[in-house]
């Protein structure tokens, strides 16, 4: 059976900021043959591009699309969870990882057995080292894990393993001549700020083997799409799919509401809200904190307004508050990389904008929908973005959602919440002030259309039929030029 999949080309004036989509056909699909794809990317820790790819590996029809993936560093959290579903796996060693532990456990779902990689039809090529390898040494490792798997396409994630993935295609198969390979930006700007010098500097390869080596460049998010051709990226090449999200891990907002906020030392009636991101100044913590200082200031106004009128007017009923409106004390909850006591500038943050004693910091969590289940509403401050996952997995939870107009964020949000420009901590306070101030039923309301709209046009089913028709395509292209695999 044959089909098409139209292909997003770049086209107008990208000095104007404007992106437009034109379709353009990229070939036919021959949907009954296997297509093998295996995964380079950098590291296994917890991060969007690395979270995003395992939640498409679960996804993906494993007969048809068989996966295997290869990571540059020597470890990670998420790497466990590949070996659990089976799916071959090489730590290459070639740059160190991090380790983390959350100090919050999943409240809502155990970890499945992990299977027996020695009776796994996977275990003659499945490999994994802690060691820190020479990059030499691993790139040898990568090359025989590959030739063992034969690829017909080689996904990419983020810059040095786009680098590393071209170098290892080219040593399966002259260019042009193997497997299609297919690079994927995660990355929205690439300003000195916002990245590493050595991230840099392989962008800056990347963009100068754009046109030459990759068969398709996918980006997550339309200013990302749209940076990286002013940078000199091949816009020709490139895809936009978004990324998606997994409905049934975040199926029940207040499943686990009771439990997690008396782990986290929350009253039942604490107005709770937060924001999962790491410790990065285009997160921009600090106009959160400043924006919060600001609500905690305001709702201590309103709590003494309404007691000096309750004593002046002692009506029966007067104090009893309507659903949603309560007086509570508000909180936040920010978890993340980097979101501890330990953080000296954190810390000095919170006690100069006097929000420490209303402030919980839970450094990286293993399960975000947990502490999605404790929550009120989620706000993003964020300065710079690609494609917000936290904010959209707080939409999943069916949570209302309040965030900046930075990167795709207000695309992803839609009509469903609250979007307002980037670094304005007065805008910010209103707007956490007016969720704080809605009825229960308006919070519900709001926060069940956020979901609704992630299930019509970002779920996880529907993003992975997309990447598996652009994988398809690819090895279709590749098969086309000579390649089989076999």
């Amino acid at each position: 059976m044959k089909s098409t999949v139209m292909r997003s080309k770049l086209t107008g004036s990208l000095e104007m900021g404007s992106l437009v989509m034109e379709p353009m056909v990229m070939g036919s699909i021959m949907t009954d043959k296997i297509t093998r794809v295996l995964h380079v990317i950098t590291t296994l820790d917890r991060g969007g591009a690395e979270t995003f790819l395992t939640r498409l590996l679960k996804r993906m029809d494993r007969t048809a699309f068989p996966s295997a993936v290869i990571c540059l560093s020597d470890g990670g959290v998420l790497a466990q969870n590949i070996r659990q579903m089976g799916i071959p796996l090489l730590m290459a060693g070639i740059r160190k990882g991090r380790t983390s532990s959350s100090p919050v456990s999943s409240a809502s779902s155990s970890s499945p057995s992990s299977p027996d990689f020695n009776t796994s039809p996977a275990s003659a090529y499945s490999a994994s080292c802690t060691d820190i390898f020479s990059p030499v040494s691993g790139l040898l490792r990568m090359i025989l894990f590959a030739g063992r798997f034969k690829p017909h396409v080689i996904q990419t994630w983020m810059y040095h393993a786009d680098l590393a993935g071209t170098l290892l295609a080219s040593t399966l198969s002259p260019l042009k001549k193997g497997p299609a390979l297919a690079w994927n930006i995660r990355q929205s700007s690439l300003e000195p700020s916002v990245n590493s010098s050595s991230s840099l500097y392989a962008a800056r390869i990347c963009s100068a083997l754009s046109s030459l080596c990759p068969d398709a460049i996918i980006s997550c998010s339309g200013i990302g799409a749209m940076n990286h051709a002013r940078f000199g990226y091949d816009s020709s090449k490139m895809i936009l799919l978004s990324n998606g999200f997994d409905c049934g891990e975040f199926n029940s907002h207040n499943q686990n509401r009771r439990k997690v906020r008396a782990e986290l030392g929350l009253s039942q009636h604490d107005f709770v809200m937060g924001f999962l991101a790491r410790w990065d100044p285009n997160k921009d913590h600090h106009t959160l904190l400043q924006a919060m200082a600001k609500l905690m200031k305001k709702v201590v106004h309103e709590n003494a307004a309404e007691q000096n009128l309750v004593k002046a007017e002692p009506t029966p009923g007067t104090a009893v508050q309507t659903p949603g409106t309560a007086v509570h004390t508000p909180k936040l909850v920010l978890a993340g990389r980097g979101m501890n006591s330990s953080n000296i500038v954190l810390t000095k943050m919170l006690q100069q904008t006097g929000t420490l004693e209303n402030v919980i910091l839970l450094d990286e969590v293993a399960s975000p929908a947990s502490i999605l289940d404790a929550m009120d509403c989620y706000v993003s401050s964020s300065r710079f973005e690609g494609f917000p996952n936290s904010l959209g997995e707080a939409m999943t939870a069916s949570l209302p959602c309040i965030a900046t107009q930075a990167g795709d964020s207000a695309l992803l949000l839609g009509e469903t919440g609250i979007c307002l420009p980037p670094s304005d901590p007065e805008r910010l306070s209103a707007a956490m002030h007016r969720i704080f101030s809605m009825s229960g039923e308006k919070r519900r309301i709001m926060g069940s259309s956020a979901r609704r709209r992630i299930l019509d046009c970002f779920s996880m089913k529907r993003v992975a039929a997309t990447y598996s028709t652009v994988y398809a395509d690819l090895a279709w292209r590749a098969r086309a030029r000579g390649w089989t695999g076999d």
